[in-house]
């Protein structure tokens, strides 16, 4: 099956020996060419040659460092050094953070593993116990998702644990700075549907 991301062998280039060196600038990438493009702004003179050169013998292409190209759920999630990391060599797509959290929350496979059916079992009503998690907190997608603490809450409460206490990461990363009474207003109704004693505790 061939798509936009299907790797392709340069039909000018016929290998060379090596050695061969991956060298991996972060933050460096194609903007916008206007204000905001801060790699656009240093003029960087040599890196542009460096580019036109390797153009210039058909050994040159540009990727995408963001969204569904490298394993996050939207082209609309900014990629980050994390995942370029993960995702450089694979020759593949794989699904990365957030994404990957979905998946298992989606097809289930999370609320099946031995982990979660053995928590569940240890804290649910009448055992006195209370479950503690500790999360990242905000829609940004890249490391969290509020939808994912939403889905374990709901799930947690219809298996029978009646006791929680979330302790929570504001963001200020992957979303605004100051944003996060926005996130903690929506997880408190979530809370509140889940159970009286569902509450954030740090």
């Amino acid at each position: 099956m061939s798509n936009e991301y299907t790797l392709k062998h340069l039909p000018n280039y016929n290998g060379s020996q090596g050695p061969l060196l991956t060298i991996v600038l972060d933050g460096y990438g194609l903007g916008r060419q206007d204000d905001s493009d801060c790699v656009h702004l240093a003029d960087p003179t040599y890196m542009e040659k460096l580019a036109s050169d390797a153009q210039a013998k058909n050994l040159y292409c540009s990727l995408k460092a963001h969204g569904t190209a490298v394993g996050l759920p939207s082209d609309g999630d900014m990629g980050n050094s994390e995942v370029g990391h993960n995702a450089l060599g694979c020759g593949q797509l794989v699904a990365q953070g957030a994404k990957l959290v979905a998946n298992c929350l989606d097809d289930g496979s999370l609320f099946k593993s031995k982990n979660f059916t053995h928590i569940v079992d240890e804290l649910k009503d009448g055992t006195g116990r209370t479950l503690h998690m500790f999360g990242l907190l905000s829609d940004g997608n890249i490391h969290s998702h509020i939808a994912h603490v939403e889905k374990i809450m709901k799930e947690v409460a219809k298996e029978g644990v009646t006791d929680v206490r979330l302790h929570i990461l504001t963001d200020g990363r992957d979303v605004g700075a100051m944003s996060s009474p926005t996130y903690v207003e929506r997880l408190e109704k979530c809370l509140a549907e889940c159970g009286p004693n569902f509450k954030i505790a740090s």
